[in-house]
């Protein structure tokens, strides 16, 4: 079945190469790391409610601080965010305490429109998520050296744009577990950096942060992209992920939302909700009935 696909794949038939092609002077090795205060942050969400013209979403926001090799402290905000369609081309979306946030997104901007729909309410609560996370880091990473997030730095609208703007200041970076730059059997085997591009005033750059590792993560980073790959290094020998930096496996376990938490909030939402939850669970049928077919 895949006897005509492989060869195609792994470039027997062309001469080409699946991976990159980069010359061997591409790769920079790491310098030394020097003592840096790491503040990192991750963040989780999931829709408590959903309806055509309103959604109820749950975020929690992590951030753990680390010295060195040494965690120094933690933060953790979490709540609800109600996202909604005012019927007149706008959706408004508000936090509630202790999460501060008040946007207005016309429901037809064109960043953030897929397609010829009009703006989901789900990719709304993603642009929340993103927003309160750069939040967070910007207001709990002030007495650290380097603030770093999971993903880009790169925004993909002015919404994103603006929520990475509390960084001007700050040394900062971002580290992507997944991209589409290609990677595969990439590099020399020990710790490296490799620029790739430059979009505004982000560099781009490709990094191996331990020797014995498999994985090769995309760097975001205005400037001293090696320092930072170097301070990166020294957290990422931990086994259960070798070559990323553990600060950031803490984050994303502390700030997941799991499908039992969910199932609580929502048992939770329908019981305060008293009378009006019948009303309300029309509302969230009448947007779509996949979940039916999923459970036969």
């Amino acid at each position: 079945m895949f006897e005509k696909v492989l060869p195609e794949l792994i470039g027997k038939n062309t001469g080409d190469s699946a991976s990159d092609t980069r010359s061997e002077s591409s790769f920079a090795p790491l310098p030394g790391p020097k003592p840096t205060k790491i503040c990192f942050v991750d963040g989780g969400n999931g829709a408590v409610f959903d309806s055509s013209q309103a959604r109820v979403e749950f975020v929690r926001v992590y951030a753990t601080i680390y010295d060195g090799k040494k965690r120094i402290d933690t933060k953790k905000e979490e709540g609800l965010v109600l996202i909604k369609n005012d019927g007149k081309g706008k959706i408004s979306v508000k936090g509630f305490p202790p999460l501060k946030l008040e946007l207005l997104i016309p429901e037809d901007h064109s960043e953030l429109r897929f397609g010829k729909e009009y703006v989901s309410l789900g990719s709304v609560a993603n642009l929340v998520r993103f927003t309160l996370e750069c939040d967070f880091l910007g207001k709990h990473g002030k007495e650290c050296d380097l603030l770093v997030r999971d993903g880009s730095l790169v925004g993909n609208n002015e919404y994103e744009d603006k929520g990475l703007g509390v960084f001007s200041d700050s040394l900062v970076a971002g580290l992507s577990k997944t991209n589409t730059l290609p990677t595969t059997g990439l590099g020399p085997e020990n710790l490296w950096i490799s620029h790739v591009k430059k979009d505004n005033d982000v560099n781009i750059s490709l990094v191996k942060l331990h020797a014995k590792s498999e994985y090769v993560f995309r760097l975001d980073a205005k400037e001293k992209a090696e320092e930072i790959a170097a301070a990166l290094s020294q957290l990422a020998s931990d086994p259960v992920f070798l070559g990323y930096p553990y600060p950031l496996i803490e984050a994303d376990k502390m700030a997941r939302v799991s499908n039992r938490e969910l199932d609580t909030l929502k048992t939770r939402f329908a019981a305060e909700a008293g009378n009006d939850w019948k009303h309300l669970k029309q509302l969230a049928h009448g947007k779509s009935a996949h979940s039916v077919l999923d459970s036969i």
